[in-house]
């Protein structure tokens, strides 16, 4: 402004000059006035770029103003003395939820709650008595159209009335501070600590809220109860004193967690008050500076005899467990040993420490151990009955059959657990399958002597009576025989004592195999020369049938074998084959390979058998001898001795037959 002035006056002087000497203006005089005109003009130009500059600088001032006025915390409302809104800033907008046209022009009172406009009205009364009014609290509508449902928003408001001198108005300038979150805390606050007064009070420990002095401030009725005083009586006075009824608080730990500021836990029997209690200590401690000490207190005398009795009742079951005969073990809901008595030890031949901790499936065999987790954990969870005879390992391998039996009960935390009742009856067991086998002996003994009795009194009588009459008749001239009815009745003697003579020899094998008096001596033996042997041997039998014997040796071996014994096999069963082959039959005799050494079959194409025939073959209760497709008799003790000795050679024997179409009798060794 001072160079604006100083430029001023000096054009002045310039022109005044102009106007006394501008008759008289020489060249020289024209030069300096143009040049101090350029400078005139330079200074202007100077004077313009600086307005500007102080244009643009008061132009971003006022766009900060206006941007901290938008972005303030708070909102700024200007109103009008009819409380119509002049001005809003964007925070206030922001509160309402809406745009500024929304706003501007509109009274007040719009955007107000009706719970909050009387006392807006009293407020705005207020003002046209003071030009500042105290805080108060209004609602206002959130006004968006996109929601569904209008929000109120609970706002802290300050007002203050001016007036403008140059309109000669008067103006209101409201600020609005959103309270929403902040009384809603305070009403959260306000819950917990109404909700803390009623545990507080209704909690069934006893608290005491005692100072760093050791002076009880607060109780709870629980406390009353347990000290038997009321709140007005303990509420002042020292906590050692109420609790422990003497004077020196030293031997007092709650009094001694306060003094050192610190949580403790401790259970003692009290006195002064004859209860068992758990007294906890915790300090409360805010901003780094101790305040008071809350100390709970419960009583657990019925705990404390409750624990007592369960003691007491866990010596008895802990004597009545280890005493048992029978083995027992306690196991947790997992399966694992928790306790074992002496027998449990003495049946297992486990220490106590190498079962306990340890699954019980470790003395199941492993077959088994699957299914019997699953049984363990279908009686923890259902209380399925477990009951049954088991197989068991003691800790040498040896199996034990055992019985056992379980019971359901709780531990002293309420979990589930598993008494387990175990009796060894694997003596008992193998006396029941010896009185079974010696039932079976007997019974065997009885069919054997039956089958002695019938072959005495039929294989054997049927052939000495015909030996003995056609004896009578070659003896008596009464008859008159010729030559070849001598010599027929000779024959038919012949066959007789040779029917009786191989009947006997079944019968001494028979039972000297029944007394176990044939030695059994394996070596190897070439089967070819068995089966030619033999087939020589019934050569002439087949022949009067019309019969033909094939070998059919397809493997020449020699296996390990009595050979005695597997001649008679393969005797019998060629005598066999004659036996029920029909005239121009055909026998084949077949020596292979097989399981595990070698396998005979001698296959007939004859009469065939039922499968009720072949179930009773090999069994001598239920043996009968058929007559052969000649009426040929025999015994049937053929097949029970080839049974015995295939059996000697860990062998077995079969046969597949069908009627009229054959049979094969196979044995493999």
């Amino acid at each position: 402004m001072q160079d604006y002035d100083r430029l001023r006056r000096k054009a002045e002087e310039i022109l005044q000059k102009k106007k006394h000497t501008a008759p008289e203006l020489y060249t020289d005089n024209l030069e300096n006035l143009v040049e101090e005109l350029q400078i005139y003009q330079i200074e202007l130009e100077h004077q313009n770029e600086e307005l500007i500059r102080i244009t643009r600088e008061k132009e971003l001032s006022a766009k900060k103003a206006q941007a901290l006025y938008d972005q303030s915390p708070a909102g700024y409302i200007t109103l009008n003395d009819d409380q119509t809104i002049l001005e809003a800033n964007a925070t206030f907008l922001n509160f309402l939820n809406a745009a500024r046209y929304d706003v501007l022009g509109k009274k007040m009172t719009a955007f107000i709650a009706p719970q909050s406009q009387d006392a807006f009205y009293f407020h705005f009364q207020d003002l046209q008595k003071a030009p500042e009014t105290d805080l108060m609290i209004f609602l206002f509508f959130d006004v968006s159209d996109t929601k569904e449902k209008t929000e109120l928003r609970e706002c802290r408001v300050e007002s203050r009335r001016f007036h403008l001198s140059e309109s000669n108005e008067w103006r209101i300038n409201i600020t609005v501070i959103d309270v929403t979150q902040e009384k809603e805390l305070e009403r959260l606050i306000d819950f917990e600590k109404e909700i803390w007064k009623q545990s507080f009070a209704s909690v069934n420990d006893a608290i005491f809220l005692v100072d760093k002095d050791y002076i009880i401030r607060d109780v709870n009725a629980s406390a009353e109860k347990l000290t038997g005083r009321s709140a007005g009586e303990l509420i002042g006075t020292y906590y050692y004193l109420a609790i422990h009824g003497h004077k020196r608080f030293d031997d007092c730990p709650g009094c001694r967690a306060i003094s050192n500021r610190e949580a403790c836990q401790q259970e003692r029997y009290e006195e002064f008050l004859n209860k068992y209690l758990d007294i906890a200590v915790s300090p409360v401690i805010v901003r780094d500076e101790y305040q008071f000490s809350t100390i709970v207190i419960r009583d657990i005398s019925d705990k404390k005899e409750q624990e007592k009795h369960l003691k007491e009742s866990e010596k008895r079951f802990r004597t009545i467990f280890d005493q048992n005969v029978a083995a027992m073990c306690l196991t947790n809901e997992s399966g694992f040993f928790e306790m074992v008595n002496e027998a449990y030890v003495k049946l297992y031949k486990y220490t106590r420490e190498e079962l306990i901790g340890n699954h019980f499936t470790m003395i199941v065999p492993e077959e088994n151990r699957e299914y019997l987790s699953r049984a363990h954990d279908d009686f923890i969870r259902e209380g399925k009955e477990i009951r049954g005879e088991w197989q068991v390992l003691d800790k040498e391998g040896k199996k034990h059959t055992i019985l056992a039996d379980a019971a359901y009960i709780e531990g002293t935390d309420g979990s589930p657990k598993k008494v387990t009742f175990v009796v060894d009856i694997t003596a008992l067991k193998q006396a029941l399958e010896d009185l079974i086998e010696s039932k079976k002996q007997l019974t065997d003994l009885n069919a054997t002597k039956d089958k002695f009795f019938s072959i005495v009194a039929h294989d054997l009588k049927n052939p000495l009576s015909t030996i003995l009459n056609f004896s009578q008749m070659l003896q008596s001239d009464r008859f008159g025989l010729s030559e070849k009815e001598k010599s027929d009745f000779l024959v038919y003697i012949s066959e007789g004592a040779g029917n009786i003579n191989r009947l006997l020899d079944n019968l001494l094998t028979w039972s000297r195999a029944q007394r176990g008096l044939i030695s059994f001596t394996p070596v190897k033996y070439p089967l070819k020369e068995i089966v030619e042997n033999n087939i020589q041997l019934f050569e002439h039998n087949a022949g009067e049938k019309g019969i033909t014997i094939v070998p059919e040796i397809i493997d020449e071996i020699s296996p390990l074998i009595d050979g005695n014994m597997i001649d008679t096999v393969v005797r019998n069963l060629i005598s066999n084959a004659i036996k029920f082959t029909g005239e121009k039959g055909r026998i084949s005799v077949r020596v292979e390979k097989g399981n595990p050494q070698a396998r005979v079959s001698i296959i007939d194409n004859g009469v065939g058998m039922s499968q009720e025939k072949i179930d009773s073959l090999f069994n001598i209760a239920t043996n009968m001898s058929t007559k052969g497709t000649n009426h040929e008799r025999g015994s049937g003790l053929g097949l029970l001795i080839c049974k015995e000795f295939i059996e000697k050679h860990k062998g077995q024997i079969r046969v597949e037959s069908k009627l009229d179409e054959g049979s094969s009798f196979i044995f493999e060794i």
